[in-house]
Formats: structure tokens, sequence, C-alpha cells
């Protein structure tokens, strides 16, 4: 492959800046919000009361009597409350996340470091309540303004070493692809940090699940991709003709020529009604059929490529449970084996909404 490609694409980006400081974004079509597709029932008549208005909502989804899935959006805290109730209601024997091995062991690490943290709290010496908040509130006010220039700061200084590590394992390909789609998206981010962290604080969806999950003795199990495979499937499957089409794409829809992803945020809306719509999962669903229409190749790669792997481990499990708990040599016990499957060996998977709408 040539270079060449690399200016094209480069050039379509500063050219959507431009355009979109100039021209104001188009408002998204609205959206139908239809009924709940028919993945979140199957094994409905078997599901806890208190879990099935979630599912009516098409957030929580049960294809298999001892495998529930939970789609979550990554922005404020609901996702997070979410998670807690099916984990609390069903027990599961096995949590499954979809964070790949490298971030789970910092979020392991992190809750560790937490627990320790608050037991060394827990033994000091009781401390004056007043001196307390007035240390809280003069450390709330300092606060917004440095998190979010280090929230900025940090997605500028990631952009290196992303470059390096996408050229090194990728190309071209996975240096536009860790620059431009993961770098970009890193950057749009800590542009709106303080907003969030002001209007919708995040409480991580995925560190609930582990923390909820070790609480009752739950199996933690990692179920992503590595950043560095998901540069070599992209630099495999994505040419310089992709990528052109791809920068192509986005300065159309900078300037109106073409619909946006119907997730992005629309032009006056708030931060609490863009993370109540991005919860839909009817905008879920058209989210993922927009993508499979205008960039194929890459949403297969980042939807359709990591949902394959979610769902090997998630079957795994299953299969491990129910070779675990049952023993077809003592037919006597065969019944009774089969009972304490029914109860014992259910599985939580936690995943990001669009990955709930096949």
């Amino acid at each position: 492959m040539r270079p060449w490609y690399i200016a094209v694409v480069f050039s379509c980006i500063m050219m959507r800046n431009i355009c979109t400081a100039l021209i104001p974004p188009q408002p998204h079509s609205s959206y139908h919000h239809n009924n709940p597709s028919s993945a979140s029932s199957g094994q409905a008549s078997g599901v806890p009361l208190q879990l099935r208005e979630m599912m009516s909502k098409g957030l929580l989804a049960n294809p298999h009597p001892n495998l529930y899935i939970l789609g979550t959006v990554h922005i404020g805290s609901r996702s997070s409350d979410d998670v807690q109730s099916p984990i609390e209601i069903v027990k599961p024997s096995a949590v499954i996340v979809e964070v790949p091995p490298s971030r789970f062991k910092r979020i392991q690490k992190r809750v560790i470091l937490n627990k320790q943290n608050q037991l060394q709290h827990q033994q000091q010496q009781p401390i004056d309540k007043g001196s307390i908040s007035s240390n809280r509130d003069t450390q709330d006010e300092k606060e917004p303004a440095p998190k979010q220039q280090s929230s900025l700061v940090g997605a500028l200084s990631a952009i290196p070493s992303l470059a390096s590590e996408g050229y090194s394992k990728g190309g071209i390909s996975g240096l536009i692809f860790s620059t431009i789609i993961v770098g970009g998206s890193l950057l749009k981010r800590s542009m709106t940090s303080n907003e969030e962290d002001l209007v919708l604080p995040r409480n991580n969806e995925f560190e609930t699940a582990i923390v909820e999950g070790l609480n009752i003795g739950s199996t933690i199990i990692p179920a992503d991709i590595e950043f560095d495979k998901l540069i070599n499937k992209v630099a495999a499957d994505m040419n310089a003709f992709d990528w052109v089409k791809l920068g192509l794409r986005i300065f159309y829809e900078s300037i109106g020529l073409s619909e946006g992803d119907p997730i992005r945020r629309k032009e006056g809306e708030s931060m609490s009604e863009w993370e109540s719509r991005r919860r839909d999962i009817n905008v879920a669903r058209t989210s993922r059929l927009h993508g499979e229409k205008t960039v194929p190749k890459l949403s297969k790669i980042l939807v359709q490529y990591r949902d394959a792997e979610f769902a090997r481990i998630c079957l795994e499990v299953i299969d491990a449970n129910y070779h675990h708990l049952y023993h077809p040599n003592d037919q006597d016990d065969q019944n009774n084996e089969d009972d304490k499957y029914q109860e014992n060996s259910v599985a939580v998977c936690i995943v990001g909404l669009v990955h709930l709408t096949e």
C-alpha cells in the first residue's frame, strides 16, 4: 500500500473541523421508538420480576436460562446502577465484562487499592465532621478546571504513544486507526469531561460489575479483544480505498450532505437528554445499522468481530459450568444435578448496548 492516502484522510478531517465551525450541524431525524427487540425475550417467563422492567426496555436479554446479558452506555451512572440489580438478584457464578484482560488487571488493582484505603480509613480515629466538610468544600471549588485541563492534556499526551503502537502493529492503517479513530475519540471525550463531571458524574459500570461480583464470590472473566489485536485486524482488513471513503464520509456528514451517526449528541441537547437517548435500544440499533452501512469493514471489526469473541466466551462459561456440575456417569443424581445447574451456574454478561442489538 502507498502512504498517499494519509494526506487525503487528514485533509478530510481538517476540512470537517473547519466546516463544523462555519456551518451549524444539521438536526438528526427523529427515530421511532418501537417495541424492544426479541433478544430480550426468549426466557422471560423464568426471569425474576425485578429484572423484567429492564428487559421490557431492551437493556437486558435472557437468551438462555443461565445467561443474562446487560447492555450499558458509557456515560453517567445509570448503567452502573443497572449492573447491580442482576448481580445482586441472580447471584451469578460468573460475571463476564466487556474489557480486555490487560484493562481488567488495572481495574482489579484499583479495586483492591480502594478496599485497602477504605479499611485503613475505618481503622483511623474519627475526625471532626466540620473539618471534613470544610476540606471537601475547598477541594470541590478547586477541582473542576484542573480536571478538564488534565483530561485534555492526558488525551493529547496519549496520541504519540497511540501513533507509535498503531504504526508498529499495523503500519499505515494501524497509524490512522489509532490516531484518528481512537485518538480522536479520546480528544472529543476530553472536551466534554468537565460538563459530564458536573451534570452526570461517571461511575464505571465495568468496575461496578467487578466489585459486585467479587463481593458475592463470582468469577470475573474479561471478554474483550486487546488493542494490539484490533490494530492487527484493522491493518489486515482496511485498505487505502476504505480509508479514503471513510475520510470523505466524515466530511460529507460534517457539512450535512450525509446523515451522521444517530448516537452522537444533537445540537442543543443537554447531557442528561443525551444519556437518556443513548439508553434507548432503538437508537443503539439504528447507530449500529448506520455503521454497517457507511463503514462496513470498520464496523465489522469494532462490533461484529468483538461480538463473536464475547459470545464465544459466554458460551464457554455456560458449558464449563454445566460440565462441572453435571455428572453423566451418576444416573441416580442426574435430576438433582440438573436442578443444581439451573440454580447455581448463572452467568451475567456486561457489554455495551450496541452489542445487544443483533
